[in-house]
């Protein structure tokens, strides 16, 4: 009896996990880049505008802390975005016959919210793509991982 053959039930399953878990894990990474392109356009909007607003009131001093929430929100994206791309780079390729199981809630993670109204979009913006939008995460799990966050 061949004892390679008799682990390839288990060996089929364990390609089948890898394998949905690296396409998970370029999901993660393709979403983050599209949200890094919107939070790109929304900052140089409100950039706009507070150059405006600063036209008028020149004693206004928001600007600062807009351009630092948008570097720290920027920053933490593409440090995402890095980390999920030499994952994804570092799984050897798994047999693409494979048909995908059910993933596990991302090991990403997530900043607590700190109650800060100012801070809530950045916040939700990234529980939705880390987590709310996987749809191989269960509800409950969901649930479970905002609620860990402070939420």
């Amino acid at each position: 009896m061949n004892p390679k053959s008799d682990h390839k039930p288990i060996l089929e399953e364990l390609k089948k996990k890898l394998s949905s878990r690296v396409k998970g894990i370029r999901r993660l990474a393709d979403r983050l880049e599209c949200r890094l392109d919107v939070l790109k356009a929304t900052i140089a909007k409100a950039s706009q505008v507070q150059e405006s607003i600063e036209e008028i009131d020149s004693d206004d001093d928001f600007g600062a802390e807009l351009e630092e929430l948008s570097i720290v929100t920027k920053a933490r994206i593409m440090s995402l975005i890095d980390a999920l791309k030499t994952a994804s780079d570092t799984i050897p390729s798994v047999s693409a016959s494979v048909a995908p199981t059910r993933a596990r809630l991302p090991k990403l993670a997530l900043p607590k919210f700190s109650g800060k109204y100012s801070e809530f979009k950045g916040f939700i913006t990234l529980f939705e793509t880390l987590v709310h939008n996987d749809e191989s995460i269960p509800v409950i799990e969901k649930f479970n991982h905002l609620l860990k966050t402070g939420l």
